[in-house]
Order: structure tokens, then sequence, then C-alpha cells
């Protein structure tokens, strides 16, 4: 529910009093039929033919305002603005927001109810101007100007006190300037966001020995126009502010991007609007601002240039590359209420000739992954497979239906692995008995230098071909360096792709990334760099695999893991293990 303003709240208002007032006694029939009757001048009662006149340009103002209003006073004011539509429209007929809407309104009567006038009863009759008849842009003003046209009827001391009520989050209340005169009322509105708000004016009058009274003058919708936004100018600039020749497309460091928008159904003539402009990446600022970091730019100024015209000015910082949006908002207006935004996408490059001395460096840092990567796999096969040799040389004599299937085994093993499943050696170690990367940031290298980032699927080359690891533990010590070397002639090829398009000037390749630092982000397991991993200590881990093995086929089969020591009594420390049943469980 909108939120609404009341300019007097301490007085009481009886909204039920009429609002228009129709032909509803005699005296009113007759002075309706009268020669000099306004009905009689328009040309009738009906809507259609006081349109005709009213919209006779030969008519003069004067006498167009006083004939509208007569057609109010007798008709009401809803009749009146549906008869003054014509007069509204301009020549090209189309409506215009700019001609004033003129009516009157009378007290005394009631829509249940007409009362015949009383002579001691003093009501008075308020005529109003609205302007603009029609929509209002975001800053535009919307005035209603009201005077008691029969003051000077009014017995002395009678008091008038005018009251307002509109919706605030679409409009907002313009201080009037100069003393207030006695039975005349401006109220002056701001449209301040785009909707359709409610306004209502009354007139709230006493006279001396008479009880108050409140009557309806005016109740009316005001409509904002909706904001929309469009380029007016985009430029790159040296470090000087010199426009540089080609698009925005590819930057280079210490490069400015100027960014000048126009918002349309602003008002040109409220030039202190409040403007925010929410960036992509940096959150909502209010106007004038500086400071905020969106990719490899950074936001300089944003600046109100006039009513409805902004300019953002954003210097290249860092190689990278930056995709946002700019979305101004005038007044109270909210990002998703205006028609449109400005979207900017650039690349700031390094030189091609540092570009290919880091793709050197890269290639080196392939080969140290590779190496790490070989010994760490190596350390690990061999010592899950010494533990399953360890496990089933205990199983000599255990019928081969009740040895652990082979599917079975890895799940075990891990069960007492530092870190589990979930953890690097678990994760490894599960990747490797499928085709995906083991090494899974390979697949984030297809994502440099594009020129519209695409997701990791799209862009990603999949894992087929890769071998997948035997359930048998035995086996895996000669598949480690099959693997590596497949994964990893992923990362060799992309690079030389990457040589090849700086070489060869791809206008579909950028060079806004450092290769070194691509390769040091992608060639990971589990966030860990693989250049960088230490073969495990194959006696502790094997101790860890074997365990977890025992645990999962004690539970299963219902044995216990029995120990005797073994060798003479001077020397403790040997002992031997044999599965024997559990009778409690068989």
């Amino acid at each position: 529910m909108p939120e609404h303003k009341r300019a007097d709240p301490g007085r009481p208002r009886r909204r039920q009093q009429a609002t228009s007032r129709a032909l509803e006694s005699h005296a009113q029939q007759e002075a309706a039929l009268a020669p000099d009757s306004p009905l009689v001048v328009a040309g009738g009662a009906s809507i259609d033919a006081q349109a005709a006149r009213l919209a006779d340009p030969r008519l003069p103002p004067a006498q167009r305002q006083a004939l509208a209003a007569g057609i109010a006073r007798l008709q009401g004011n809803r009749h009146l603005q549906r008869a003054m539509g014509p007069v509204h429209a301009s020549p090209s007929g189309t409506a215009t927001s700019r001609q004033p809407i003129i009516y009157l309104q009378e007290e005394g009567v009631t829509e249940e109810a007409a009362p015949e006038p009383s002579a001691a009863a003093f009501g008075p009759r308020a005529m109003g101007i609205l302007f603009p008849g029609g929509p209002i842009d975001v800053g535009g003003e919307h005035t209603e100007v009201f005077d008691v046209i029969n003051l000077s009827e009014a017995p002395e001391g009678t008091t008038f006190d005018w009251g307002t009520i509109y919706t605030s989050d679409i409009l907002e209340s313009i201080d009037t300037p100069g003393r207030p005169r006695r039975g005349h009322y401006e109220l002056r509105l701001r449209g301040m966001a785009p909707g359709t708000g409610e306004v209502g004016v009354w007139l709230h009058y006493e006279v001396p020995g008479q009880a108050a009274e409140d009557m309806d003058v005016s109740e009316e919708s005001v409509t904002v126009n909706r904001p929309f936004v469009e380029m007016a100018y985009l430029t790159r600039e040296g470090p000087g502010g010199e426009p540089l020749p080609g698009g925005i497309e590819r930057m280079r460091v210490g490069e400015y991007l100027r960014v000048r928008v126009f918002v349309g159904n602003v008002s040109p003539t409220y030039v202190r609007l409040p403007v925010r402009a929410r960036i992509a990446g940096v959150g909502v600022l209010g106007l004038p601002a500086s400071g905020g970091t969106v990719g490899a730019l950074s936001l300089t100024r944003a600046q109100v240039l006039g009513p409805g015209e902004y300019e953002f000015l954003f210097r290249a910082n860092s190689v990278g590359s930056a995709s946002f949006t700019i979305t101004p908002m005038p007044g109270n207006t909210p990002a998703d209420a205006v028609t449109g935004q400005v979207s900017i996408d650039t690349h700031v490059e390094m030189a091609r000739e540092e570009f290919l001395r880091l793709c050197n460096q890269a290639n080196t840092y392939i080969d140290a992954a590779d190496r790490g990567a070989r010994r760490w796999l190596a350390s690990l096969s061999l010592a899950y497979g010494a533990a399953y040799k360890d496990h089933t040389d205990l199983l000599q004599d255990v019928r081969e239906s009740e040895r652990l299937a082979l599917d079975l085994i890895l799940g075990a093993a891990l069960a007492f692995v530092p870190g589990g499943v979930g953890g690097l050696i678990g994760k490894a170690m599960t990747r490797v008995t499928t085709s995906e990367f083991l090494i899974e940031g390979v697949k984030e290298l297809a994502l440099y230098g594009m020129r519209i980032p695409q997701t990791l699927a799209a862009a990603a080359p999949p894992g087929e071909g890769l071998n997948a690891f035997p359930t048998n533990p035995l086996a895996w010590r000669d598949q480690v360096e099959l693997r590596i070397t497949s994964e990893l002639l992923v990362a060799t090829n992309k690079l030389l792709g990457w040589q090849n398009s700086a070489n060869g000037n791809d206008p579909n390749f950028f060079l806004d990334f450092d290769p070194v630092q691509a390769m040091e982000r992608s060639l990971t397991i589990a966030k860990h760099k693989v250049a960088e991993l230490q073969p495990v200590d194959q006696e502790e881990m094997a101790r860890h695999f074997e365990k977890g093995m025992w645990a999962a086929w004690l539970k299963q089969y219902a044995y216990f893991l029995a120990s005797r020591p073994v060798g003479p009594a001077q020397m403790p420390g040997g002992v031997r293990y044999s599965a024997q049943d559990d009778i409690a469980k068989k």
C-alpha cells in the first residue's frame, strides 16, 4: 500500500459530500434552459456538442473559460473534463500535457439529496485550474490552483482551510512561495518515480454561527512517465583525455573509458533532481560519485551534466576484462522501473611481446606441474596397492565369496584417510576411476581470452579419452603416467593455441590475462596446486588404507581380527593377524 501524506490531519473531513452537481432542482432546470445558459451557448447538454463548441478555435480564451466554468457548475467537473478532451489535443491529434483543465465546484448538495439552498446559508464555489492536464515526467510538476470565486459573499469572519492528500512515493510536495491569500490555494507536486499517484484536494470552511463544513474540490490521478535509458556517447581516451582511434573493445592500462547516457522522460526544468545509478559490480551510487572497481576498471567520476544527461568516467587499472551495466535512476525511480540499460564490455590487454614472454614461463610451469602430479599420484597408487596386497594375503583361507568386492575396496580404503572422501586424497582417488579430469582446473583454461565469457560446460573440453583406473588396486601404478600425460597435454595444447592467436592477431582473442597466473590457478586438485604436491608417506598411508579395508570386511562378514605375538619373549613387538569367526554375529 502506498504511503499518503495529508496537509492538515487535525481537520475532520466528510468525504461523502458531493464532488459534482447535476441538474436536480426545478430552478436549475430552468436556469439550464435560459437563453444565456452555458448549456444553450454550448449547443446542448451532450458531451459531443459541448466538446465541439469548447474546441472551436474561434472561441476567445476568456469566453471558453467562462463557458467551461458554467458547464462545471451545472453538470459537474467530471462531465467537463470529458468535454474538454478535444481542447487538450494538439493539432496533430495527440494529447498534450501542457493544457490546463478548468473546473468549478460548489458546496451544499450531496449525492443522496439536494436540499433547496437557503438564503441565509453561505456555500463557497471553488474554481480550479490543473496544469498540466496529462502525464508528467520524472522531476516534472503537477499544479492545482484554486479560488473561492464567491468570496465577496462570505460573511465576515468566515475562515477557509485547504487540505490535500497524495501518494508520497510517486509525488512529493513543493513549497509555494509567497503569503497565501484568503480563499486561495496552490498545490504543487513533483513527480519523483514512475507510476500513477492519487491526489485529493478539499476545502474546510467555517461560517460564524454555522457548523463547520468540508467539501471535496478535486480528486485526480496523476501519472508519472517511466524513464528510459539510451547511450549518448562512448569513447576511449588516452591518459591526457585525448580521444583514441578504434572502438572500446581493447584498452591498455592507463587509458580511460568515457560513457555518457541520456535518460528520457525526465523533466528538463528541474536541474536539482537527485539521481542515483546502479553499476553492476559496484552497487548503487548517488551522483556525483567516484570510487569502486568493476573488473579491470575503476570508477573515476560519475556526474550529472544536466537533466536526463549523466556521464561516467572509468580508468583501466590492470590487465583483465570488464563487463557490466549502468542504470541511472532519477528521483526515487527504482532500477527495475527504468526501461533499458547501458551495457559495457571491454578488455584491458597487455603488450603482445609481454604476453608471449609469459607464455614461455607458463610452459615451464606445466613441466613442474607434470612432475609434481606424477610423483604424488604414484605414491598414492603404490600405497593403495600395498595395502590391498597385505589385506588379501591374510584372507587366503577365506572363501572368495566372503571377500570384499573390488568395487567396494576404494570406498573402504578411504574411510580412515585424513580428510576422508571429500579431502584432497579422497577426491583425487575417486576421480581417477572415471574419465573426469583429475586436475579439474584444466577445464577452466578454455575460458581465457574469450570475447564473451561462456559457461564452463559450453567452453571446456570434455574428459573423454582419459583412462579410468581399474578397480583392482594392484593395477593402479601402471596407469599414473598415462593419465597425467593425457591431462596436461590439454593444458599444453591450450597454451600453444594462445601463442598462435597472439602471433596471428586473432580478432576474437584478447590478451587480457597473465598466462602464468592462468596455469597456476587452473592446474589444481581440490584447490591444491599440483606443482607443489609432495609424495605421501607410503608406509603410513598404506596403514590407513588397510585399516579401512579391514573395518569394512569385518562389518560385512562378521569376523573379527585376531592377533598374537610372535618371536622370542625377550624380543617383543612381533604380531601376527588372523581372521576368526565372530560367533555372536553368526
